[in-house]
This record gives C-alpha cells, sequence and structure tokens, in this order.
C-alpha cells in the first residue's frame, strides 16, 4: 500500500510540475529577433535609428503596457501596442546623438501584460570621433 500510495503522489506531483511549466511558457511574453542593436553613425549625422522586432508566438494577445528609455535622448514606439497570436511586431528607436563621439549606449525597458519583467533592449551607437567629423 505504501508503494501504490507513494507512486500517486509521484504522479501528481509529476503532473502538478509539467502543468506548471506549461503555463509559464504560455506567458513568456514576446520572442525577440534581437535585443542588441548595433548602428554606425555618420558625420553630421543628429539621429540614429533601430528597429526591434518581435513575434508573439504565444496562444494569447500580448499587450505592450510600457516602454522605458534610459535617457530622454532617446524615444521608441511600438508597432503594433497589441501583438495577435502567431504576429509579428517591431519596436522603433531613435536616439539624439548631436554632439556624442565614441559607442554610445541606452537601454529601452518593454513592458507586457504577459510577464513581469520587461525586456531590456539595448541600442548602441558607434559616433564618430571629432577628429574623424572634419
Amino acid at each position: 500500500m505504501a508503494c501504490a500510495g507513494a507512486a500517486r503522489y509521484a504522479s501528481k506531483m509529476h503532473f502538478s510540475w509539467m502543468l506548471l511549466a506549461l503555463a509559464a511558457a504560455g506567458h513568456e511574453g514576446l520572442t525577440w529577433d534581437r535585443t542588441t542593436v548595433v548602428v554606425s553613425a555618420a558625420a553630421g549625422q543628429r539621429v540614429a535609428r533601430a528597429e526591434f522586432r518581435f513575434r508573439n508566438e504565444t496562444p494569447y494577445p500580448i499587450r505592450i503596457t510600457s516602454i522605458d528609455p534610459s535617457c530622454h535622448c532617446t524615444t521608441a514606439q511600438a508597432d503594433p501596442s497589441t501583438c495577435p497570436p502567431g504576429a509579428a511586431g517591431v519596436i522603433r528607436a531613435e536616439m539624439d546623438i548631436e554632439g556624442d563621439a565614441g559607442r554610445v549606449e541606452k537601454h529601452i525597458l518593454v513592458g507586457t501584460d504577459a510577464n513581469p519583467y520587461p525586456s531590456e533592449l539595448t541600442f548602441d551607437v558607434d559616433c564618430p570621433t571629432p577628429a574623424a567629423r572634419k
């Protein structure tokens, strides 16, 4: 009897873990093509642009609830702001690089209703040095 009870308990625990894993997998959020974009700016360029492509591979629509750049010089917008199951979208970011030189790195936190933790995107721009601008 003790063995049968232990087997039933182990089976129930295994089933519980499977359900937990399936629930977590269904709510991971967006899948990103890449989370870091590196752009090389030309001499005299004032604004750098980057695109971060994503896909919703869950069976539920995902709504982007927040987009928070790390600096006021960077802006970002989502298209679409609600992504249906199986659909793709993009975060378009712009960074004001006027007067910058060397590597400039900014971060963008993207929050969704599918994940309590935001995705962190990195936007790097290689700006010309003052000597290269002449």
